[in-house]
């Protein structure tokens, strides 16, 4: 009993320690943004998610400080952030893991652990770096998913295709499908550009052939479809 009233003994923090635990908490938060923002390759980028990954880091380190190892302080925390409802739903689980590692690297800030903090921070930093450039996971060769509607009363080689020929190193074929028009199909591709700087040019001469509709994803990430 007596060791545990000793560890609810609050620890005193210099303002020079406080200063310093806080603005590491800073860098490292704001580096850490930096990193997803360099390796992010998502269609829902999101700036506000790239600030929340800094402030979480600061806001963790503070928390650190505040509670030291007093046991009353912890639980009253904890029963703080439990009151708390995130509304905005987190879509890729990558960026989870950013949060999740902005908010151990504020607890290390916050608890003076220096080493530890800039050890894991370029451990990982070197780590999603090295994934991303690798396209470590990465299941699909193609770069876009493309789809359009077509008339289906055409005779010899479709038009799009001899425009897939001019603008694209590969294409596959994912689904036809027909619409609501008895005279028109719903047409999915996968491809790969000889030049990504054509894509406009490309999008623009797909249009003249008769398509419409079109719909030009990226496959970078994880698309289902």
């Amino acid at each position: 009993m007596d060791n545990l009233l000793a560890t609810s003994i609050p620890i005193q923090y210099s303002l020079s320690e406080v200063i310093l635990n806080l603005l590491l908490a800073v860098i490292l938060g704001v580096a850490i943004a930096w990193v997803y923002k360099r390796t992010h390759k998502g269609v829902s980028y999101s700036q506000s998610f790239v600030i929340s990954i800094a402030l979480v880091a600061i806001i963790t380190a503070t928390v650190i400080m505040v509670i030291g190892n007093n046991l009353a302080r912890a639980f009253g925390l904890i029963g703080a952030f439990a009151v708390i409802r995130f509304r905005t739903a987190v879509k890729d689980t990558r960026d989870i893991a950013f949060l999740f590692f902005s908010l151990v690297e504020g607890m290390a800030a916050g608890s003076g652990n220096f080493k530890i903090a800039a050890v894991a921070y370029l451990i990982f930093t070197l780590t999603i770096f090295a994934l991303t450039k690798g396209q470590f996971g990465k299941f699909s060769a193609f770069d876009y998913l493309v789809s359009f509607h077509t008339k289906t009363k055409r005779q010899g080689k479709v038009a799009h295709l001899k425009l897939f020929d001019q603008y694209l190193i590969d294409h596959l074929l994912v689904s036809m499908r027909s619409t609501n028009k008895t005279n028109e199909m719903r047409s999915t591709y996968n491809i790969r550009f000889k030049d990504d700087d054509q894509i406009k040019n490309f999008l623009a001469k797909l249009k003249k052939t008769g398509a419409s509709n079109i719909e030009l994803i990226s496959s970078q990430n994880d698309v289902d479809y």
